[in-house]
């Protein structure tokens, strides 16, 4: 089946902390000369690519304001320029709600801000413009304080998410698909996409066209975003939500819908 290649390719707007510098963490306070050496390691791995959110291509310490600044290239199906001028306090809100309030995953992030370090993502866009947000300590260690249960802050990711996400579609994601939208429902998560059934070469309820097969390839392709740590947020806040993953098609000529869905204990089994 052509369009099987859609599969995991749904885009819901993903900001996340840059988690390079886990390695300064150990739960104690780091030395200004242990950050250099960290930002310097850093920088001779870029660019790094950081899956579906984009590429870090580069890090630097401002030693005037303790800000540790990561320069990204973002996914331009993920994040465009315009998001910036009317909603940067929801892009910095989606920022801050990936930070994990849990000891055993524990960011970079929180340990240097712990140690009194503010952190600047400066977002390189194809006009030249750049656009920064700016996390302050004591915001970052709010965030990852533990003040919400899981449910709660997974409930609140998917929302913000969901939010961000309607202001880029419609949005083409290959030669047959482009995705419409994304419906936050009690219990589902569902991307909403429309074939172009005239560049498939057939509608949609076609019998080649194979539930199982589609279901399947969504499947591996969820257990091949299992280190990104986009996907893997989402994919953690549906769980703890009780949520299924559902993708919906509908066909362009048809009107034919085909919806597809994961299940909660499933997207549990893959991601944890």
């Amino acid at each position: 089946m052509k369009f099987s290649a859609v599969r995991n390719r749904a885009l819901l707007i993903c900001v996340v902390i840059a988690t390079l510098l886990s390695s300064c963490g150990n739960g104690s306070k780091q030395s200004l000369q242990k950050v250099r050496e960290e930002i310097a390691e850093i920088n001779s791995q870029c660019p790094v690519d950081m899956g579906i959110a984009g590429t870090v291509t580069g890090a630097a310490l401002d030693e005037s304001t303790s800000t540790v600044q990561y320069m990204l290239k973002p996914n331009a199906l993920m994040l465009n320029e315009a998001m910036f001028a009317d909603q940067e306090a929801l892009l910095k809100k989606s920022l801050l709600l990936n930070l994990s309030p849990f000891e055993a995953e524990r960011s970079g992030a929180v340990e240097l801000a712990e140690s009194g370090y503010n952190m600047a993502y400066i977002y390189s866009f194809p006009s030249g413009h750049k656009h920064t947000l700016t996390l302050t300590a004591a915001e970052i260690i709010d965030a990852a304080g533990g003040k919400m249960t899981p449910a709660e802050r997974g409930e609140m990711l998917l929302k913000t998410r969901s939010e961000l996400s309607r202001l880029i579609f419609p949005t083409k994601v290959d030669a047959y698909t482009t995705q419409t939208g994304v419906e936050l429902l009690n219990d589902r998560l569902v991307h909403q996409f429309m074939i172009d059934e005239d560049a498939l070469g057939m509608p949609i309820n076609d019998p080649q066209v194979s539930k199982d097969a589609l279901y399947e390839g969504i499947v591996e392709d969820l257990k091949g975003s299992i280190n990104d740590p986009a996907m893997r947020s989402e994919m953690e806040a549906v769980v703890a939500t009780g949520r299924s993953l559902v993708y919906h098609y509908t066909g362009s000529a048809s009107g034919s819908e085909l919806e597809v869905e994961i299940t909660p204990d499933t997207v549990r089994s893959l991601f944890h």
